[in-house]
């Protein structure tokens, strides 16, 4: 299991905390990396050389702020400590964070990767770019640009334009993360709410009152009071739900299309629907995760198999629609 190297210390590599002014707050270094203010306070008297951080940068640690769009990231749900691991791990999926001008997602390169400024709020690439101004007090080379945020004003050099930070690594390890989270699922492994503990799902438990997915041992020392369901049937629940809401909604779909043109047909497709929800209906009555996947995987081929034969149905009966007007109009123009 992986956690996040970009959201730990450089330095000390134990995990940054969602807050300001406590010993493991992320401080932003100049060279793009960051480390936790309690080594920022302890490198920052030595000498470079002395230093156990080592780069290229002579003034790496002059930002005298802590990385606040560190906190924002660590700050959401979807992220969770693991003490045992030591690091953050994506426990669901993780939404993107967006540019304060032009609200388009973050990316780890390009025009909108990801650009903090001294007070250690992020634009994007091209957002930086077109705010920034010429400082008419300075040399060339020299631009103003204000936060958005804080509205500080702040001067840099074009030779920072492809300045990195720590949110880019993150945004580069979010893939594997995510993918990592998409591998558990299918495993049917989920993360505890409670101690981060990955467990199987049919040993994990729903708490109804906090609704929380939990492992046994944190059902029975902190919810044992609580209302508590079997995880797997929770989960059959959900997806039970979630499965007859689409079939209905695609079903009906083409039901509407057809009735003027073949009663016989609407019967079918009737059949066909109520025959589907029944199956979809009784994922409620797994035992096992592995049967939940495998019925799972049956009604999803199911719909997919009748929208394709409805969709290479209808261009045919718009033909044969056209065919017999056309035949209707030639015999209008040339009756026999």
């Amino acid at each position: 299991m992986k956690v996040f190297e970009s959201l730990n210390c450089i330095v000390c590599e134990q995990p940054f905390v969602s807050i300001a002014n406590q010993p493991r707050s992320p401080r932003h270094l100049n060279c793009g990396l960051a480390m936790c203010h309690e080594c920022f306070e302890k490198e920052g008297p030595l000498e470079k050389d002395e230093r156990k951080h080592q780069c290229d940068s002579e003034v790496c640690l002059d930002n005298p702020n802590f990385a606040f769009f560190l906190i924002d990231l660590l700050s959401s749900d979807a992220l969770a400590l693991s003490p045992i691991l030591g690091g953050y791990l994506l426990v669901k999926p993780f939404k993107l964070p967006e540019c304060t001008i032009c609200q388009d997602e973050y990316s780890h390169e390009g025009e909108k990767s990801s650009r903090a400024l001294n007070c250690n709020h992020v634009l994007c690439t091209e957002c930086y770019l077109n705010t920034r101004v010429d400082d008419e007090e300075e040399e060339e080379e020299i631009y103003a640009i204000k936060c958005p945020l804080c509205n500080e004003t702040f001067r840099e050099s074009t030779f920072g334009d492809s300045k990195r930070d720590r949110l880019q690594d993150f945004l580069k390890e979010l893939p594997k993360m995510t993918q990592q989270l998409e591998d558990m699922g299918e495993a049917g492994q989920r993360f505890c709410d409670e101690c981060v503990k990955v467990d199987s799902i049919s040993e994990m438990f729903h708490c109804n009152e906090c609704t929380l997915q939990l492992c046994g041992t944190c059902t029975h020392k902190k919810h044992r009071q609580h209302e508590t369901m079997v995880l797997l049937q929770e989960e059959a629940n959900q997806i039970s739900e979630k499965f007859r809401e689409v079939s209905i909604g695609v079903i009906n779909t083409y039901d509407l299309l057809f009735p003027d043109l073949h009663k016989e047909l609407h019967g079918e497709i009737e059949g066909f629907k109520e025959k589907l929800l029944d199956k979809e209906r009784a994922l409620m009555n797994v035992l096992t995760f592995e049967d939940l996947k495998k019925k799972r995987d049956k009604c999803t081929k199911l719909k997919t198999d009748f929208e394709m034969c409805s969709e290479e149905y209808i261009p045919h009966l718009r033909k044969y629609d056209t065919m017999i007007k056309e035949l209707i109009q030639s015999l209008d123009d040339d009756p026999l």
